[in-house]
């Protein structure tokens, strides 16, 4: 998990530091880079049954309508249908409220810099678009087809963006024709949300911006 992660990557660069050496750390999901800076959610974080209890009661849509007045900048993070996230963002956001959760600290000596790719919103739309017909030509929904024989239709993997849509299609929900613009709008939707999370400042050390990707 994300919290796991952090501990043992920060380990893992001070033992690289130690050695004079320079770390790159690589990737593009917000959530493992917050927790290398010591900013996870998931991990260290007290739990309460009793309000988790009442939180199971509600739906979806209103843990989230919960979460945009507690914690907005997290309900910008999330999408409003992912429950797990959505339900423990806002138990914690409670437990902040009540004075009962602490974040730790921020590791930042460890990341002076951040790098972050961000051309423009075209293209980033453009690469998406080709990057589905790739997924498709090279057999996703296949792949679907076979994950259903060993996983139920409502699991978590298949609940995620790309396996979802390729799910309704197989199921007769959606037509072949608008799956791969089903699959590339909501690509670009979390593309949008990675963005919002990247442009706030203060979850990162010094930001690098690179808006061009020409070789």
């Amino acid at each position: 998990n994300a919290g796991r992660y952090g501990m043992q990557a920060r380990e893992a660069l001070a033992a690289i530091r130690r050695r004079g050496k320079v770390a790159l750390v690589v990737g593009g999901c917000g959530l493992y880079l917050r927790a290398l800076l010591g900013r996870s959610w998931h991990q260290g974080l007290p739990k309460d049954t009793n309000l988790r209890s009442h939180l199971d009661a509600q739906s979806t849509t209103a843990l989230y309508e919960q979460l945009q007045t507690l914690a907005p900048q997290r309900a910008s993070e999330l999408h409003a249908n992912d429950r797990v996230r959505v339900h423990r963002a806002v138990e914690l956001a409670l437990l902040r409220k009540n004075g009962i959760a602490t974040v730790a600290g921020c590791t930042r000596e460890l990341l002076p810099f951040v790098i972050y790719l961000c051309p423009p919103r075209a293209e980033v739309r453009q690469r998406i678009y080709l990057r589905t017909q790739m997924m498709l030509a090279q057999g996703l929904i296949d792949e679907v087809k076979a994950l259903q024989a060993v996983c139920a239709n409502d699991c978590k993997p298949l609940q995620s963006i790309g396996y979802r849509q390729v799910l309704d299609y197989l199921q007769g929900k959606l037509d072949y024709q608008v799956l791969a613009a089903r699959i590339s709008t909501a690509t670009c939707q979390y593309a949008k949300r990675q963005t919002t999370w990247f442009n706030n400042r203060n979850m990162l050390p010094n930001v690098v911006r690179v808006h061009d990707l020409s070789p």
